[in-house]
């Protein structure tokens, strides 16, 4: 008798310790604050990170700047656009007839010459130059005999053609294309790179994205075996109070209801962790405190509309026109490759008798 009433006391303290946990669970849940929540389809998940995300900014930059320096090194054979001017002036005195004039006569005389052309470079190696000089003089002075000699106004004109071509060192297309063919390389290198950034950020996307529907399932899954388990122990106490049950079964219902519990956490955690390698990824400053600078992300709940069906991988390859990729259609092609193979995992929800 006295041992009976002893399993009795152990067993009401049992399920006093296993149902505090719960109660005090429910009264902070109930104390938790309401996130806001943002409505995220996969493709606008998809073009926010085409638009936003750091990576992708960084090899932009890099692949514009490859581009310049292939304009750059092009330019080399480029012709050179050259002009000059130049006015000068003189004014005489004769002090006497030695110094081609009367004593005191005055001379002056007005100088100015002018050259236009252009140079430049051709991929054998040869240097060209092509030039127009021209000259306008005149001369006048107060001196009668000077006059019947000399014409006050003149003018000068002629052009010049030089190559260069030389026969050993830089001779050829060769030394003289090097250059450009390293920054063409370079440039190509840069598109290529950025193109596979392209495709690799929106593949994680995708997996990001159906990862996130999974642990939102999996949580609504759990939430759903955790109100089967709250049933079943109502169940198992009523069949106590009449007899036909036992307390094994009581105390096993709130073992299962304490392992719910320990399930639902680990789901909440996975919602939280793909949530923020989702928003990561995409990087819009809506998503973040302080916009664009913040250095955390905002208190919200992302919820993912798109539907989970065969046609979920028909991307608008138009969304991903607004890369810098030089073939859009090959990374809507890896996009949609991608998303058929991170289809969202469905869990089966325990049973209970």
């Amino acid at each position: 008798m006295l041992l009976t009433r002893f399993r009795n006391c152990c067993a009401v303290i049992a399920i006093l310790t296993l149902a505090m946990p719960l109660s005090s669970q429910d009264e902070s849940g109930d104390a938790t604050p309401t996130l806001e929540k943002r409505l995220l389809t996969l493709e606008e998940a998809v073009h926010l990170a085409l638009e936003h995300n750091i990576t992708l900014q960084v090899e932009r930059v890099s692949e514009a700047r490859s581009q310049r320096e292939r304009i750059i090194a092009a330019a080399a054979f480029d012709p050179l656009f050259r002009t000059g001017y130049d006015l000068s002036k003189s004014r005489r005195v004769a002090s006497d007839i030695t110094q081609g004039g009367l004593a005191g006569s005055v001379s002056e005389r007005d100088n100015r010459n002018y050259n236009i052309g252009l140079e430049g470079l051709l991929a054998t190696g040869t240097t060209w130059t092509f030039s127009i000089d021209g000259n306008r003089s005149e001369f006048s002075s107060n001196d009668p005999t000077s006059s019947t000699f000399f014409s006050p106004l003149s003018y000068n004109s002629g052009y010049t053609l030089r190559l260069t071509q030389p026969l050993l060192r830089g001779r050829g297309r060769g030394p003289t294309e090097f250059g450009l063919r390293v920054a063409g390389r370079t440039a190509e290198i840069s598109q290529l790179t950025l193109q596979r950034e392209v495709e690799q950020t929106i593949a994680s996307v995708i997996g990001t994205y159906w990862d996130l529907v999974s642990a939102r399932r999996d949580l609504d899954v759990k939430q759903r075996a955790l109100g089967e388990a709250n049933e079943l122990l109502e169940i198992n106490r009523r069949k106590l109070e009449v007899g036909s049950g036992t307390e094994i079964d009581v105390i096993s219902a709130e073992a299962n209801i304490e392992t719910q519990k320990a399930g639902i956490i680990d789901s909440l955690n996975a919602r939280h962790g793909a949530q923020d390698s989702l928003l990561d990824l995409i990087n819009a400053p809506e998503f973040r405190r302080g916009g664009a600078a913040g250095p955390i992300f905002r208190e919200l709940e992302v919820v993912p509309t798109t539907p989970s069906s065969p046609s979920r991988s028909r991307i608008r390859c138009a969304t991903l026109s607004t890369t810098a990729s030089k073939s859009p259609s090959s990374a809507c092609a890896s996009a949609m490759s991608a998303t058929s193979s991170t289809r969202p995992r469905t869990t089966s929800s325990p049973a209970f008798s």
